[in-house]
C-alpha cells in the first residue's frame, strides 16, 4: 500500500463528507483498505476499490445518522473500529 495513495483517498472521501469528523473518515477508509485486501488476489485495483467502498460505507454511515446528531456513528465491525461515544 502506498500511504500516499491512501492518504488522496482519505481526502477525497473528506471532501465528500465535510460534516464528518476526519477521524471517522480515516477510520472507514483505512478499515475498506484492510477488508479487501485480506480477500485480494489482484492488488492492482486496491485504491479505487477502497474509494468506492469508503464512499458506500460513508453514504449509509450520513443516511442512518444525519449530521443533526453528531457523535452517533454507524460501527461497521468487519471495516471499522470507528467508535464515538
Amino acid at each position: 500500500m502506498d500511504r500516499d495513495e491512501l492518504g488522496e483517498v482519505i481526502a477525497e472521501v473528506q471532501a465528500k463528507f465535510p460534516e464528518r469528523p476526519l477521524e471517522e473518515v480515516e477510520d472507514v477508509v483505512r478499515g475498506a483498505y484492510r477488508h479487501l485486501a485480506r480477500t485480494a488476489t489482484v492488488t492492482a485495483h486496491l485504491i479505487p476499490l477502497t474509494l468506492n467502498r469508503s464512499m458506500r460505507l460513508m453514504r449509509i454511515q450520513r443516511d442512518r445518522h444525519p449530521a443533526d446528531r453528531p457523535r452517533e456513528f454507524l460501527v461497521l465491525a468487519e471495516t471499522s473500529t470507528y467508535i464515538s461515544g
